[in-house]
């Protein structure tokens, strides 16, 4: 079957994002959001469609992780600065 992507809109796929960060902190309330951010936009982004999930790494990481490129072959990492 093929993939069907959850997220094809940058502005649900932040709302996942967020959820799930949300979701995290308070179950953990001793942790930093940044000890588990890149987890959960790996998630997200693995539901996004490749354009989605590129958008939603570059803002909220800065680059795209290795996870999120095997999973859109092609995709390429973000430009350096």
């Amino acid at each position: 079957m093929p993939y069907a992507p959850t997220y094809t809109d940058f502005d649900a796929a932040m709302a996942a994002f967020d959820a799930g960060m949300r979701d995290v902190a308070g179950d953990n309330p001793e942790m930093e959001g940044d000890e588990y951010a890149w987890d959960i936009c790996v998630s997200v982004a693995l539901d996004c469609d490749a354009d989605t999930a590129r958008e939603l790494c570059r803002t909220q990481l800065g680059a795209v992780p290795q996870e999120v490129r095997r999973h859109f072959p092609g995709m390429r990492d973000m430009d350096e600065f």
